[in-house]
């Protein structure tokens, strides 16, 4: 079973979906995706007061979500300078029905901001996940340094036994990721995009190695995958099925660095247990 742990759905100026949730899963069921984890983006209150109109707000979350709740996993998303982020975070698991809860720091935050925290006890204390974007950044307008993965050492010393998700290997702090992980039990690895990070900065095999180094380092059980959705248009949802994308090379095709076991836990098992599914 393949579950794409990492999926970003489009919003107009409109506020309306550019893709369909019928047209989305007729994409899943091309590529050979069984379950899909759509991720709510909140870029929080503009300085004027304003929100921002391309926001996947946790109600178009749940919206999107609700055409097919056994294929298409909802997880909410927050940002400090909310009025009471904790309370948003308690309606969007209790009220609308979200799995987790996606931060972006880049947006103008640090992760260990203290108003985060009561969301950080309050996720530990329910079996909520909590991903974290980390390393490279979406826009210019966005701040890098809020990605760094040493920021989520802290809460995850802080919180143990919260669930956490490390997202993008961190790059260009790779070894600092690599060590931030191998340190926590409690995280789990995001390799979404790392294929991109390889083409866009023109890193030979950097994907391949740095997979088989976290295999190799914190085991493949602790390593979810995910496509990144039709949002930015790459291959998965733009080709046939998932053997024409760039993460066949490991986690399809390489027999020799990888087990089967480790592959079938990278591609989808480790996200059934993380989700609690029932397949």
């Amino acid at each position: 079973m393949v579950v794409d742990f990492h999926t970003h759905v489009p919003i107009n100026d409109n506020g309306i979906f550019e893709i369909t949730p019928e047209e989305f899963i007729h994409k899943m069921d091309q590529a050979g995706i069984d379950c899909s984890v759509v991720l709510g983006v909140d870029s929080g209150i503009k300085s004027d007061g304003a929100e921002e109109k391309t926001d996947f707000t946790d109600e178009k979350v749940k919206e999107f979500c609700a055409f097919n709740p056994e294929r298409l996993i909802g997880f909410a998303s927050i940002h400090p300078n909310r009025p009471n982020p904790l309370r948003k975070v308690q309606n969007a698991i209790e009220n609308l029905g979200l799995k987790g809860v996606k931060l972006y720091p880049h947006r103008g935050f640090i992760p260990t901001d203290p108003k985060l925290w009561d969301v950080y006890e309050y996720c530990e204390q329910s079996n909520v996940i909590l991903m974290f974007h980390t390393g490279i950044k979406a826009l210019q307008e966005h701040r890098i340094i809020f990605n760094s993965p040493v920021y989520i050492d802290e809460i995850a010393v802080s919180f143990p036994k919260l669930k956490i998700i490390m997202c993008h290997g961190g790059y260009p702090w790779t070894e600092e990721f690599l060590t931030v992980a191998y340190s926590n039990p409690n995280i789990i690895v995001d390799i979404t995009f790392l294929e991109h990070i390889e083409k866009t900065f023109a890193i030979p095999s950097f994907a391949h190695y740095f997979i088989k180094r976290l295999v190799n380092t914190i085991g493949s059980k602790r390593i979810v995958w995910g496509s990144e959705g039709p949002k930015l248009k790459l291959p998965l949802f733009e080709s046939k099925d998932i053997s024409y994308f760039r993460i066949k090379d490991i986690l399809v095709n390489d027999n020799e660095s990888l087990k089967e076991e480790e592959k079938d836990d990278i591609l989808g098992n480790n996200a059934i247990k993380l989700l609690n599914l029932q397949y």
